[in-house]
């Protein structure tokens, strides 16, 4: 017999400048194995300030 095994899915952040950090977006979108379609992580849904903040990270960086 099987037996479910409950494990918390991660939220992932955003990387950013060398770091992963918080988005301000605060919804979030499934990540899934197209396999089994087990859950695997969520994602920020980022929106223009997150891209904007990700955009000024690179410009600097180049």
């Amino acid at each position: 017999m099987a037996t479910a095994i409950a494990t918390e899915i991660e939220t992932l952040h955003n990387y950013v400048g060398g770091q992963w950090i918080e988005a301000e977006a605060t919804e979030t979108q499934e990540v899934r194995n197209p396999a089994t379609d087990e859950v695997l992580a969520r994602v920020p849904l980022s929106g223009a300030s997150d891209v904007a903040a990700a955009v000024r990270a690179a410009a600097a960086a180049y």
